[in-house]
């Protein structure tokens, strides 16, 4: 009896033995750290495994790729995290031909070794993906889905280049991180493909010794946010594809931090806010820079240039089309903010320029299409002093209206040496206590309704030298507080309008050219002349005898004016007539005598 029951025990105990060991081998109650032993297999074989195990989820286990040796997914795998090349004293590769679901990391590269991932089909899953130093993951073909985020050239080392390379297939990441810390280079290629499901994509992530270059020739790009810069420096190249963002594109988004964005080919861009040297903190001092070949960019809502606080922007057109219903150039104090236009064609329905303390705010336009539907700002903050400058040198530009120092303390510039302008309006110093100032040496100013030269402005000029100004009337020093001023020099220009109203505090200047003379101002319907007319002469070469100047034609008239005055050493005399105004008896004031007394 008591035999019995002892080999009952026995056999009891083997049995639970024989469980266990049951257990250990099946539901994965084994070692963490499962590395790769041939130098190629697949990772469905057990044997090229140490220990002797495909790694599981349910293990708990990390799949380690290295030194040298390359593993193939042919059929769905999984693991809690794999390490390629990471680690290591040498490099590894991993071939994903089918679905691998991880629960936590896939680390590339890291340490000295090297890390290389080739997906052609199949489904990646993992809570991050992360290439540490010199690494690559190339997705051809499949899906990759991230939960949290993808860091490209994270804490990598000086002299390491970490890549994502999307040919084709799908990804969906939270995020998209290049370079964070370190001081490598982290780049990204999209030549194919669709990103989409994505909060946020982030060139320049952090890391001031950093270098972060993302390049988009194809395919397709969705997020809700695109930030180039964030705390280190990054750039954005398009040549192709599209690039859809839900919410916000900034360009040099922290402070010091220098932001580039390139568009070109047949690359199309769409965001409803877009920020050039955005500048999110105090004091920012960040710099955006916006180039643009070909392709389309339109802002749905609103793009500003310089927007952050002694930010520095500069934006380049040279073909393409760029749309938004609102521009801002120089949104931020002590900013300076630069648009460029030598080609393509620009649709905006409202422009500002210069609308905040001490800016310095430029609009170039050399060449293009330039459509401003409604307002064009020269200085438009109140209260603030802003310098904006618009220079037009060419191209075709058709405005809504256009306000030189529309508001208070602001200072407007406009200077035209070329091109055509077309508006319905044009006002020259509207504000209070503002400086608006107008030179045109060149080109044709076509303005359907009224020139307006000093609304309320103590100081506002319209200076014609060359070029060509029609206007339905004009009109200067229309308040009592505006001192305004119209000067118009030598032959080469030409200035009409329908009607011409110059009230006291007004001033016609005109200059004669001693040897071509002076091509009058010609005025189809009635001139209101007050105010001063101040006669000078463009050169100090002798007038030619007997020579009579034709000042202005009309039809007809109210006036005369109510001060004449000569300068530059002129003296002659004005004649008024039915239809006209004339300068006769044109000469130099004789040299003063002078008294030597000893």
């Amino acid at each position: 009896m008591n035999k019995m029951r002892t080999m009952t025990i026995e056999i009891r105990l083997a049995g639970l033995a024989a469980i266990g060991l049951l257990l250990s081998g099946g539901l994965g109650l084994r070692a963490a750290n499962i590395e790769f032993s041939v130098a190629s297999g697949s990772w469905h074989d057990q044997n090229n495994w140490n220990p002797a195990q495909v790694p599981t989820i349910a293990g708990s286990d990390v799949a380690i790729i290295r030194n040298g040796r390359t593993a193939t997914i042919s059929l769905p795998a999984e693991a809690n995290e794999t390490q390629v090349g990471y680690n290591g004293s040498g490099s590894g590769r991993l071939e994903i031909g089918s679905d691998l679901r991880l629960v936590t990391t896939l680390n590339i590269a890291g340490g000295p070794a090297r890390g290389d991932v080739l997906q052609t089909g199949g489904t990646v899953s993992a809570n991050y993906l992360e290439i540490w130093g010199t690494g690559s993951y190339t997705q051809q073909a499949g899906t990759v889905t991230i939960a949290a985020a993808i860091d490209v050239a994270r804490n990598a080392a000086a002299g390491s280049t970490s890549t994502y390379a999307l040919v084709n297939g799908t990804l969906k990441p939270k995020e998209v991180h290049l370079c964070w810390n370190g001081a490598g280079v982290g780049a990204f290629h999209q030549s194919g493909g669709t990103i989409t499901n994505c909060d946020k994509l982030v060139s320049g992530y952090g890391g001031a010794d950093t270098r972060s270059d993302w390049y988009q020739s194809g395919g397709a790009a969705y997020a809700t946010e695109l930030d180039i810069g964030w705390t280190a420096n990054g750039s954005y190249r398009m040549t192709g594809g599209d690039l859809r963002l839900a919410n916000l594109l900034s360009v040099g988004k922290y402070n010091y931090m220098r932001g580039d964005m390139s568009v070109g080919g047949s690359a199309s861009v769409v965001a409803p806010t877009i920020w050039i040297a955005a500048g999110e903190n105090q004091p920012t001092g960040v710099t955006g820079i916006w180039t643009q070949t070909s392709g389309t960019v339109t802002g749905t809502a609103e793009i500003i240039l310089a927007r952050g606080n002694n930010s520095r922007g500069w934006l380049s057109l040279t073909g393409g089309r760029l749309a938004t219903p609102t521009m801002r150039l120089g949104a931020g104090n002590d900013s300076e903010a630069t648009f460029t236009q030598s080609g393509g064609v620009v649709e905006v329905t409202t422009m500002i320029v210069g609308e905040a303390v001490s800016n310095d705010s430029h609009l170039v336009t050399q060449d293009g299409i330039f459509n401003v539907s409604g307002n064009l700002y020269l200085g438009n903050l109140n209260d603030t002093v802003a310098t904006a400058r618009w220079t037009l040198s060419g191209g075709d530009v058709h405005l809504g209206k256009l306000w030189v120092a529309s508001q208070r303390y602001a200072r407007g510039d406009f200077a035209m040496t070329g091109g055509t302008l077309h508006s319905p309006e044009e006002t020259v110093g509207y504000h209070y206590d503002t400086v608006g100032t107008a030179t045109q040496s060149g080109g044709t100013n076509t303005i359907d309704g009224k020139l307006l030269i000093g609304y309320a402005c103590p100081t506002s000029s319209y200076e014609i030298t060359g070029g060509t100004l029609s206007a339905g009337s004009i009109e200067f020093a229309q308040l009592t507080e505006s001192r305004a001023e119209l000067h118009v020099a030598g032959a080469d220009q030409e200035v009409q309008a329908g009607s011409f109203t110059q009230n006291e505090r007004g001033t016609l200047r005109i200059s004669i050219d001693p040897v071509k003379g002076f091509h009058p101002i010609a005025i189809a319907g009635h001139a209101h002349l007050r105010g001063s007319l101040v006669i000078g002469r463009t050169s100090l070469a002798p007038f030619a005898p007997g020579m009579v100047v034709t000042v202005m034609t009309f039809n007809t008239k109210y006036g005369p004016f109510t001060q004449v005055a000569f300068e530059d050493g002129v003296t002659g005399r004005v004649n008024y007539y039915a239809d006209r105004v004339t300068v006769d008896q044109l000469r130099p004031l004789p040299p003063r005598t002078t008294l030597i007394v000893r």
